[in-house]
């Protein structure tokens, strides 16, 4: 006679090793091929730009590409309580633009802006809250600038690289491109996690 013990055991065991199988399976299912993608790929879309856009955020997971625009009212005028309007642009299926969830905007694209003069705007995205970008006013036009190798440059693109084998992205490192304000050429900086 087989005890109620050793069946519930047993049921325990099977689950176990299928919970472990499938860990161990799932990153060969639905990995992307993160290995193969250290650089900002060449096949990456690169975004139109437009009167408001500023920058954007691509990662080696997809092509989906995380959006940061002024953010303007209707008169035209930069809203000073929000300035910056932040969106997935859908590569990967419509090409079109998709709001933030909550958790994407509080965990890892959202930002905070600190309002230093009328002009003047201090921000700090969630996801790298040890570099500030600056948000300014440079005669009619807005610009997004950051310290990139020592030099002062517009911020045009930042592709993070994880590893997207285990169950939570691993970031392994962040590239920040922009062009330097002293000499006008493209430069690019990488930030080790």
């Amino acid at each position: 006679m087989i005890s109620n013990k050793n069946v519930k055991g047993e049921h325990m065991k099977r689950i176990t090793l299928m919970g472990l199988f499938l860990v161990a399976i799932f990153p060969l299912l639905f990995g992307q091929e993160w290995a193969g993608r250290e650089d900002w790929p060449d096949d990456f879309p690169r975004p139109e730009q437009t009167e408001k856009s500023l920058f954007y955020i691509q990662r080696n997971l997809n092509r989906h590409t995380i959006m940061y625009d002024l953010n303007l009212k209707e008169d035209g005028t930069l809203d000073r309580k929000d300035p910056l309007d932040n969106y997935w642009r859908q590569y990967e299926s419509t090409g079109l633009r998709r709001e933030m969830s909550w958790i994407e905007e509080w965990l890892a694209y959202g930002y905070r802006a600190r309002k230093k003069a009328d002009d003047l705007y201090q921000v700090k995205l969630r996801a790298h809250k040890e570099r500030y970008i600056t948000l300014k006013k440079d005669g009619d036009k807005w610009k997004a600038t950051i310290n990139i190798n020592g030099e002062e440059s517009i911020l045009t693109n930042i592709y993070a690289y994880a590893d997207e084998s285990g169950i939570l992205p691993d970031v392994k490192h962040v590239d920040i491109y922009g062009i330097s304000l002293k000499t006008g050429k493209q430069v690019k900086e990488r930030i080790y996690d």
